[in-house]
């Protein structure tokens, strides 16, 4: 998995270097006399705040100008956004809420969990994959899309 947390802050180039790595699942490195050729089959995840102030409480404290938001996020360019797999819009949490008890699962369940996924669980013995790797029609049996905003 690559986790780029504040993907916008980024630079433009980085960003759009990752699209063929992300497209072949490899990386290659060419030189004068050679080329090396390493495997890089990944999951990108990017997080990102709706505008470049980052205000706490969300869009009713943001003091950006429309302008500002849409050149924020538009660094992040149709094609790299195209192999994300998934799109979720979170809503502020209130810091209380961050120290309130918690109900949680222990560390220990969800290793446990984790390491029962990795089996071979006799659909093909592999666990799904990445974006265009696998049919759909099973996500849409077990979760409800929406469109995105």
């Amino acid at each position: 998995m690559l986790f780029l947390d504040e993907a916008p802050e980024f630079s433009v180039a980085a960003l759009e270097a990752l699209r063929q790595p992300l497209e072949e699942g490899v990386v290659r490195i060419s030189r004068s006399r050679a080329e090396v050729v390493y495997p890089a089959r990944t999951q990108l995840v990017l997080a990102a705040n709706p505008c470049p102030c980052a205000k706490p409480g969300g869009d009713q404290h943001c003091e950006c100008a429309p302008v500002a938001r849409r050149r924020y996020l538009s660094r992040l360019s149709g094609p790299l956004l195209d192999r994300v797999d998934l799109r979720v819009m979170l809503d502020p949490v209130r810091p209380a809420a961050l120290l309130g008890e918690h109900d949680g699962e222990s560390s220990e369940v969800v290793a446990a969990r984790v390491v029962r996924r990795q089996r071979p669980d006799g659909r093909g013995g592999r666990p799904p994959g990445r974006r265009g790797e696998g049919p759909a029609e099973p996500i849409g049996r077990s979760v409800a899309l929406s469109t995105y905003r």
